[in-house]
């Protein structure tokens, strides 16, 4: 099922520590989730860190640490809730339980967890997930959602995939390290993975390590194994490397053609507060460059709204409802000819709405006329728009 023009917000954050290494309070669906930040400078790589079924804990901590250690930020997610960390065998069961059940539930906390991430500063944009058995597991249900992260690793995680999902929607590298004497999850499974990887395309790397069980990297347990867990880190750590090499922050790549410089800084300047609007609500400015008569005709020419006071009711029904997770703007285009100027570029987004995650993309393009001196919006349509559930089917 198709959706138009649904956009979200299903959490807000709220946040208690500050930049080092504390814990971090938020909220998903309006519930309490405590998680923990550390950054050993400002901008640092983040590694989004998911614990295993015993929630977070002072492994998680430790591995954190480590990590930080070494230039990396880590923002350790809680997906159970605040002060939930079951010990008991049946518990952990019935919360991890819940939440494969669930699918969507889990990508809201994880969701949830990068949000509160990137309230603390932490770069989301140069970002890999990574997680432990249940972690690794809830680290490739964020990878077949689609989260624009560098990449994804799984410690000895679940490697089935779930009924009517796939991987098409994968945008980074993964890695998945596991060990060939694991009962839990088996090589036949390890297997399957690896094929169902190779077909759709992912660029992905699986190793196993002999003699290695399930939770083999659990310090102090009698799963523990010291040369895998050696090995693996090894490799986490070189992935790490090759993965979030620094790159240099691109600019969206806008073509202008026609028209004089001052009208190219003018409607340069408007697509900007147009973007702005659309992506964060913030509507200061906008009425300017908008004519009193202004049309917006909607995807299929289905509907139609007019007059300024509508178009900017709907941008602040959208800054009052709606929060996205993620938004991407590419090939812009500014073309003016005469006293006209078309303005386009094509955008994709993230986002929830009554607790389903949504992915939209396609092309915004809206025409305006020079009356006065000044450049002024006259209509806007999407000619291209598509958004669908991103969901489990």
């Amino acid at each position: 099922m198709k959706h138009v023009f649904a956009f979200l917000l299903a959490f807000t954050i709220t946040v208690s520590a500050i930049a080092g290494a504390a814990p971090v309070s938020y909220e998903v669906d309006g519930r309490p989730f405590e998680g923990y930040y550390t950054s050993p400078a400002p901008g640092a790589p983040l590694i989004l860190l998911i614990h295993d079924w015993d929630g977070l804990t002072d492994y998680e901590i430790r591995r954190a640490g480590m990590l930080a250690d070494l230039g990396y930020a880590v923002f350790a997610a809680d997906l159970f809730g605040a002060g939930v960390r079951p010990v008991e065998f049946d518990e952990k069961r019935r919360l991890t339980g819940e939440l494969y059940q669930d699918r969507m539930a889990m990508r809201r906390r994880l969701l949830g967890a990068l949000k509160a991430a990137e309230a603390q500063g932490a770069r989301v944009d140069q970002t890999v997930a990574m997680g432990y058995c249940f972690g690794g597991t809830a680290v490739l249900e964020l990878a077949r959602m689609g989260a624009n992260l560098k990449g994804f690793v799984a410690f000895h995680g679940g490697l089935g995939t779930p009924e009517d999902q796939d991987y098409s929607a994968v945008r980074g590298r993964l890695l998945i390290l596991h060990g060939t004497a694991d009962q839990a999850v088996t090589m036949d499974e390890f297997a399957g993975l690896a094929i169902e990887l190779e077909e759709q395309g992912v660029a992905h790397e699986m190793i196993t390590y002999s003699g290695a069980p399930h939770a083999f990297t659990v310090f102090g347990s009698d799963r523990y194994r010291a040369d895998a867990d050696r090995k693996s880190w090894q490799r986490f750590l070189r992935f790490l490397k090759e993965t979030l090499a620094e790159e240099q922050p691109m600019e969206p790549e806008r073509t202008i053609t026609g028209g004089s410089m001052d009208d190219r800084k003018e409607l340069s300047a408007a697509m900007d507060r147009i973007i702005q609007a659309g992506m964060s609500g913030q509507i200061e400015g906008l009425s300017e460059i908008l004519d009193d008569q202004v049309i917006m005709v909607f995807p299929g020419f289905g509907r139609r709204v007019q007059g300024k006071t509508a178009m900017i009711g709907g941008f602040q029904d959208f800054a009052a409802s709606a929060e996205i997770h993620e938004h991407r703007e590419t090939d812009e285009q500014i073309d003016v000819i005469g006293e006209t100027a078309v303005i386009s570029y094509r955008f994709e987004l993230i986002y929830t709405r009554d607790d389903v995650i949504y992915r939209s993309d396609g092309r915004d393009l809206w025409v305006f006329h020079k009356t006065e001196g000044d450049w002024k919006a006259a209509w806007r349509t999407m000619p291209e728009m598509e958004e669908q559930p991103v969901e489990p089917s």
